[in-house]
């Protein structure tokens, strides 16, 4: 896409390591102009004079500048900008029940906070920041080529003591401004944090289906040959009704899996936003790529395995499939499989009809602001790319790994891809979010099909195991 669009990315550098004392940004511009001169008056005379005049030939200049940024810690203030705007919109609504009950205590409540935090973030945004970084853009491509080419962060030092990194810099819709100053030491207190709640939620998890499982072992019969058959009305009754109860918890524990792999999307879609604090928004959306995938895999297949190998280490190590395997796990994963290709549909669909309904009962007359009608009427759900390209890992890791085994997975697998074809076709149109979605581009694509390719891999260790 970008060979044939010119954008700001083209032409502007991102600088990293500064002093954090920079006030003026004709300071940033001295040292790159003062660098670009070295490097261009430096070479030998000859190839001076043939770069010059190729520079002649085109029109272009590379030393001009065209504009440098230099960006600052912002971080509070945005987002008690933010909260500013949410108290706002609450304000409007304090006004206008104030006026129908006469009950101005909640106004002026709301009214004094307010002020509060208009007066912190005045005082807030007239101190001096650090400095974070700086962005220098060109006239043309071909200076930020040289730059790129000839700077060397050994001796191109900064006041002659300080040690930058210049790199390209990224799409400026693509750049988390707020999450700019993040340090390392953030990054990974925020990464562990991130680890930490998603662990949680799979150890939760594990822990329910250990449970559900055993209790299936619990009650599954041992010889069904006990069940009543056709005039028979002396059997015991009870192992018929064991097997109909294994059944149900059966299905209980994959219909479990997959409401706890939508819960998990959302709890990633949170903990990876409001912890990691990514600094481009690409790089949060491969996040959660990953993270919801992985997570998802191990609650549907990885944990199902692990649970059946209690108890069954030998000096031989573990043995390959049998027929308990193929009904104490096989079983599980396959309905887990198939309920998952419908239950992430079926809430969707349950959103449709609870935005419906409150339509119907007359939400509309009972908002106050536009604010309030927007929420109702115009801003939908979003929709997460990520998401998707995770829901499709998961699919393919677990009909790939266990396809060869158990083959019924190729076809629920075929049946979901279509399900969500034609599922997220019309919800895109009649559901989700009619403005620009999140910012997705190429490298997400890229990034899922790199993934996908390590199933042949793990199948092919799968299937070595199986029929050893």
């Amino acid at each position: 896409m970008d060979v044939i669009e010119t954008t700001p990315g083209d032409y502007t550098v991102l600088i990293e390591g500064l002093p954090k004392d920079i006030i003026w940004v004709e300071e940033v511009r001295d040292f790159v102009g003062t660098v670009m001169r070295q490097k261009l008056y430096g070479t030998s005379e000859q190839d001076c004079h043939t770069f010059t005049q190729s520079l002649e030939d085109n029109n272009q200049k590379i030393l001009e500048i065209a504009e440098v940024l230099v960006h600052y810690e912002c971080g509070k203030i945005l987002q008690r900008a933010k909260q500013i705007n949410r108290l706002q919109a609450r304000l409007e609504r304090a006004r206008y029940i104030a006026n129908k009950t006469r009950d101005y205590k909640p106004l002026n409540d709301l009214t004094k906070q307010l002020r509060e935090l208009n007066d912190e973030q005045a005082r807030d945004m007239n101190m001096q920041h650090d400095s974070v970084c700086a962005f220098v853009q060109f006239e043309n491509d071909k200076g930020i080529d040289f730059l790129l080419q000839n700077f060397d962060p050994d001796t191109d030092l900064y006041r002659g003591t300080h040690k930058i990194r210049i790199k390209r810099s990224p799409e400026p819709d693509d750049i988390i401004f707020e999450n700019l100053e993040v340090g390392g030491l953030g990054k990974f207190c925020g990464r562990m944090s991130s680890f930490a709640v998603i662990s949680v939620v799979l150890l939760i998890a594990m822990g329910i289906n250990t449970i559900l499982r055993s209790e299936q072992k619990k009650i599954q019969p041992s010889d069904s040959a006990n069940c009543p058959s056709d005039g028979d009305e002396k059997s015991d009754l009870s192992f018929c009704d064991k097997d109909f109860l294994g059944l149900v918890l059966a299905y209980a524990t994959g219909l479990l899996t997959s409401i706890v792999n939508v819960f998990l999307a959302f709890v990633i879609r949170v903990s990876v936003q409001k912890l990691e604090r990514r600094r481009l928004k690409s790089e949060e959306q491969a996040s959660k790529l990953l993270c919801t995938f992985m997570s998802q895999f191990l609650n549907i297949a990885v944990i199902a395995v692990l649970i059946n190998l209690k108890g069954k280490w030998n000096k031989d190590g573990i043995s390959g499939l049998d027929e308990d395997w193929y009904i104490e796990v096989g079983s599980p994963i396959i309905i887990a499989h198939l309920l998952f290709a419908f239950v992430p549909h079926l809430i969707v669909f349950g959103k449709k009809k609870l935005f419906a309904f409150q339509k119907r009962k007359g939400r509309v007359r009972k908002c106050v602001t536009q604010e309030e009608l927007n929420d109702l009427l115009a801003r939908k759900s979003e929709f997460y790319l990520s998401e998707r390209f995770s829901f499709v890992l998961t699919t393919s890791f677990v009909a790939m790994t266990f396809g060869s085994s158990m083959p019924i997975l190729m076809v629920i697998t075929t049946v979901a891809f279509y399900v969500l074809y034609y599922v997220d076709k019309s919800n895109l149109l009649h559901y989700y979010n009619n403005k620009t979605p999140r910012y997705d581009d190429a490298r997400i694509s890229h990034l899922a099909g790199k993934v996908l390719l390590n199933a042949g891999w793990v199948r092919c260790a799968f299937s070595v195991w199986s029929f050893r």
